[in-house]
């Protein structure tokens, strides 16, 4: 009897050590599930490669005058302006000293796109230049030098570094393409009467951005042509998430983001 009770004790501590191996084992499985997933470089999502998700962020990022823009906002407040799509776009900040703390909300389901560093050019900007490879040959020179600085991005704990970073640059050049990767920004009328005009405050600024960097433009600009780091994030699990990014020694920017 006390052999056969023992023998009973025995097999219940069993079955309950198993039975919580197998929750264990659940619980760290969807631990590992939720961890944010960024897209490979070379790899498409939603259909599109990063160097075409690039121009897109561009036409967003130029699709704003600066009082909606969202590259002006140091809070998260403009965040959801000109999203559309599966996939939204974060941005780094034009005013300040490079630095931004925004707190946003992310509809569940949408893919998060950013630049780390990023640049772009046109002949309507650089005017004094007579061809877009010489656009492109700036452009190159000068992401070469921001990057000369170290870059970091941490996603809920997961950081990468410069090193782990270099892989995801989108040039104008595309493997397997025999011209570089050209586009089109569409600017708004803005307010052509302020081009050049210092000191306006942000929330009165109608101009279109390349307005209120002296340009006076508006329209189709065709064409463009862009250079930077980018990082593509698959959609992230309900709830609260940080995303910081730092690079070229100035910048830095924290987004605190509630999907749901």
């Amino acid at each position: 009897m006390k052999l056969r009770r023992l023998l009973s004790w025995r097999v219940q501590i069993v079955l309950v050590l198993v039975v919580l191996l197998g929750l264990l084992t659940q619980v760290f499985a969807r631990g590992r599930a939720e961890q944010p997933r960024i897209v490979p470089p070379h790899a498409k999502y939603d259909g599109k490669s990063y160097e075409e998700w690039a121009a897109r962020w561009w036409q967003w990022a130029f699709s704003m005058v600066v009082s909606e823009n969202p590259l002006y906002d140091t809070t998260g407040e403009l965040a959801a302006n000109g999203q559309t799509g599966n996939v939204w776009f974060l941005c780094g900040v034009f005013v300040g000293n490079g630095s931004a703390e925004r707190e946003i909300t992310v509809p569940k389901g949408k893919a998060l796109f950013f630049p780390i560093l990023n640049d772009e050019g046109s002949l309507v900007e650089y005017y004094w230049f007579d061809t877009i490879e010489e656009v492109i040959a700036a452009n190159t020179y000068w992401m070469e030098l921001e990057q000369i600085g170290s870059m970091s991005c941490t996603i809920d704990g997961r950081t990468l570094d410069t090193d782990a970073l270099l892989p995801y640059r989108v040039t104008p050049f595309v493997e397997d393409m025999p011209d570089p990767l050209f586009f089109a920004i569409h600017l708004p009328k803005g307010d052509p009467d302020m081009v050049g005009v210092p000191d306006v405050p942000i929330l009165e600024d109608d101009r279109n951005l390349l307005q209120s960097w002296g340009v006076d433009a508006a329209g189709k600009v065709y064409p463009v042509v862009g250079d930077g780091y980018y990082l593509l994030v698959e959609p992230l699990a309900p709830g609260t998430h940080t995303i910081e990014f730092t690079g070229a020694g100035w910048i830095d920017i924290t987004y605190h983001i509630t999907v749901k």
